[in-house]
């Protein structure tokens, strides 16, 4: 998602609450500076889409460990 997109949602959710709207958008900078680091990255943008992508990669962790 573009951090515009974002950015919407979150004014949508925490509008009336200032201070939490702008500090979930500086976490959200903060970790798409930071994906890059990790090995998988999960977006939120629809909840049964992530749901499967955490499936997938725990499965996928679990068969590397056995």
């Amino acid at each position: 998602e573009s951090m515009d997109e974002f950015e919407k949602q979150i004014q949508k959710i925490y509008g009336d609450d200032d201070a939490s709207v702008q500090r979930r958008i500086n976490k959200a900078k903060v970790d798409m500076e930071l994906a890059p680091l990790f090995r998988n990255v999960v977006t939120n943008s629809d909840a049964q889409k992530a749901v499967a992508q955490i499936k997938e990669v725990v499965l996928e962790e679990m068969k590397k460990r056995q």
